[in-house]
């Protein structure tokens, strides 16, 4: 039990690197380190046109949602089993100061939150400024 209690938490800790290490880099970096992972781009439009970039990890994917000067700004975790979520939780918890302010964890001017509006668990990393702005709050 303890053996893949450390796996799962070597795990996260590697899925979570990778997708910190994303923000900011340009949508050709990210491509091509990804080059030998299933990686998809997708075009969607919210108010604007904009892309995002899906990458196939173990157990899990991110996607990468582009700028208009396309770097990357935000991260979604989305877990291939659910049940790891708890993994996720207890390690940003052991690792990151949690905010109240802007209901996640802070790390690098960034803010980690675990969302579960959808029919899928993700996880959602973006600028503290935007979480901010989010929630509602003034920036500092």
């Amino acid at each position: 039990m303890r053996e893949q209690q450390i796996r799962s938490t070597i795990h996260c800790e590697v899925i979570m690197q990778i997708a910190l290490m994303s923000i900011n880099l340009p949508f050709n970096i990210i491509k091509s380190v990804f080059k030998n992972r299933q990686v998809k781009k997708r075009n969607y439009s919210t108010n604007k046109k904009e892309v995002a970039l899906e990458i196939q990890l173990n157990h899990a994917h991110i996607a990468c949602l582009f700028d208009e000067d396309h770097t990357c700004d935000v991260v979604f975790i989305f877990l291939d089993h659910p049940a790891d979520m708890i993994h996720y939780h207890t390690y940003c918890t052991t690792k990151y100061p949690f905010d109240e302010s802007v209901n996640g964890w802070v790390y690098n001017n960034r803010c980690i939150q675990i969302h579960t509006e959808c029919e899928q668990f993700n996880l959602l990393i973006i600028p503290i400024s935007l979480a901010k702005q989010l929630h509602g709050t003034s920036i500092p």
